[in-house]
């Protein structure tokens, strides 16, 4: 097991469902495969939507247009399969509505897109990835870029909204924002340093828990069949693979759940085209 941990938002239902995974997911311990060939088709539809839109946001900036100006132009990667094609433009004139109504001005020096935040204990770091930040009306706004809406009832209670607020906020107030950008949609959440304190210490403890249990339990469900710890599982026999996981359970479209062992830094979700502007649619 490794001394630190690394916590990412599509371990933490993990925690209520099988611990065993949990556990061996965040230390990188008896993981027995990566993502499968689907997963890295769509990690590489959004970086290639990510990279566009932070690429828009610094040519807007400096040329003073607005960003669908630069959006609109924008054109797949030649790497890209057709449909993945047909989805990336969708995804710019998407993202070039939500950005021109938002505005804001790209944070200087850009975020590390890879953030990670120790515990105060040093047995774990939580870990999530930054696609666009900017300064909007004073506040930071970190957005994340997604092939549809949170699973969320509330986004306060998306797991990837709640870590990237404890990662990346300090004192002041941090602003996370989920852009659907099939539907140029964008839900908002505004967080507070002790609304962050308070997500912070209700989480440390239970990660913390898991860390030290001797034999995590291993606990059956449909979440077995993407399991990345699957093999000398003792629950695996109990388990019903067959039983599909639900979008939301499964990190399907837009969720900004990374399957298997992966995560991309980006919407990593795999799309289905939708209707938008013109074609498109810590303690511890």
């Amino acid at each position: 097991m490794d001394d630190v941990a690394r916590v990412r938002p599509s371990d933490l239902p993990q925690l209520d469902r099988c611990r065993r995974r949990f556990v061996r997911t965040v230390t990188g311990s008896g993981l027995t495969h990566g993502p499968s060939t689907h997963s890295r088709r769509r990690f590489a539809l959004a970086n290639a939507v990510v990279d566009a839109a932070r690429r828009a946001h610094a040519q807007a900036e400096s040329e003073g247009v607005a960003p669908s100006e630069i959006l609109d132009d924008t054109a797949p990667p030649r790497d890209l399969e057709a449909e993945e094609r047909a989805v990336f433009d969708d995804a710019m004139a998407g993202y070039g509505d939500v950005a021109d109504a938002r505005g804001g001005r790209p944070v200087d020096p850009a975020p590390d897109a890879f953030p990670a935040r120790t515990s105060r204990s040093g047995r774990f770091k939580l870990s999530v990835t930054i696609d666009v930040a900017l300064v909007v009306d004073g506040i930071t706004e970190v957005r994340r870029l997604a092939f549809g809406p949170s699973p969320h009832g509330r986004l306060a209670d998306d797991p990837r909204a709640r870590l990237t607020a404890l990662v990346c906020g300090g004192t002041e107030p941090l602003r996370y924002v989920h852009v659907d950008v099939l539907r140029a949609s964008a839900s908002v959440v505004d967080t507070d340093a002790e609304e962050r304190r308070r997500w912070g210490d209700e989480l440390g403890p239970r990660i913390i828990s898991a860390l030290d249990e001797p034999e995590p339990a291993a606990t059956p469900g449909p979440w077995c069949s993407s399991c990345p710890a699957v093999r000398g599982c003792p629950a695996i026999g109990a388990s019903d693979l067959a039983s599909p996981l639900s979008s939301a359970e499964r990190g399907g479209p837009g969720t900004g759940e990374r399957p298997g062992t992966d995560e991309a830094p980006g919407a990593s979700e795999s799309p289905t085209t939708g209707g938008s502007r013109g074609a498109a649619g810590m303690g511890g």
